[in-house]
């Protein structure tokens, strides 16, 4: 478990007791996004490409599509679902946050409401 992840659960657990743990409804695995498509995010970043979405979904109500590449999440970058877990646990869920994806070679920003993992 990434550091940053342990101070975000032991502050949770110390302010509410418990830990939300936020969910987008996708599957996902890590990219390499080429010079070419990262459409001005910078030399060798990464991303999760969207290799599922869930119906009905926080990232399905949000416009969030299959073949969509996930790069940030609140401003923040995302390269793989460590950094993406780390980003949906605490404050952020039940909150509408701007989610950054390549589509078609082009940067879009989406909005979505993060859910809370049941």
């Amino acid at each position: 478990m990434p550091s940053e992840v342990a101070w975000r659960v032991a502050g949770a657990l110390e302010e509410r007791g418990s830990v939300k743990r936020g969910y987008l409804g996708i599957l996902s695995q890590p990219v390499h996004l080429p010079s070419a498509q990262s459409a001005g995010l910078g030399e060798g970043r990464g991303g999760l490409l969207v290799v599922g979405v869930e119906d009905g979904s926080p990232a399905g109500k949000g416009g969030m599509l299959l073949g969509d590449i996930l790069v940030s999440l609140d401003a923040t970058p995302v390269a793989d679902t460590d950094e993406l877990q780390a980003l949906l646990t605490g404050g952020r869920v039940g909150r509408e946050v701007p989610v950054d994806v390549v589509r078609g070679g082009e940067l879009q920003t989406l909005r979505v409401t993060i859910g809370e993992r049941g």
